[in-house]
């Protein structure tokens, strides 16, 4: 199973405390924290524990991160900051867990997600994939580097 996720809304303007920073150093709002915490909830109400978390290595996906309140080991890694679909696809690629969570920027990680997808689902935001949105999807394979 993957999960693909989009850090929830980060600080802009008054909620950013210092504008100078980077976009890479740009932290979450407070909403954004209260959504991480509600999606990790969810998780664990569904069920789901990710073995495995990939995550973009910027202040707001660290923070998402610890927001979901997970007991998984994470690799941040830069290589997953504004990734492309093929470069996240490489990195799942090299994943060993059976449930590996794939933690990024809104752009990369909604064409990853519309090109894991073989259909959409049936919601009329998936293609904008909007700040905190989540796929969960199942896939029969028995290793991830042929069965992406």
């Amino acid at each position: 199973m993957t999960v693909c996720h989009t850090h929830p809304g980060a600080a802009f303007g008054k909620g950013w405390d210092t504008p100078a920073q980077s976009d890479h150093e740009r932290p979450l709002n407070q909403c954004g924290k209260q959504a991480a915490k509600a999606l990790g909830n969810w998780f664990r109400r569904q069920g789901w524990h990710p073995d495995q978390v990939r995550s973009s290595d910027s202040e707001r996906t660290k923070q998402a991160f610890a927001g979901l309140g997970l007991k998984t080991g994470v690799m941040f890694t830069n290589d997953l900051y504004h990734a492309s679909e093929d470069q996240m696809l490489r990195i799942l690629s090299r994943a060993t867990g059976d449930v590996v969570l794939m933690l990024g920027q809104v752009t990369g990680i909604a064409a990853f997600a519309a090109k894991l997808a073989h259909e959409a689902p049936e919601n009329g935001r998936f293609f904008d994939y909007p700040s905190g949105a989540t796929l969960v999807l199942r896939f029969d394979t028995d290793t991830w580097s042929t069965g992406t």
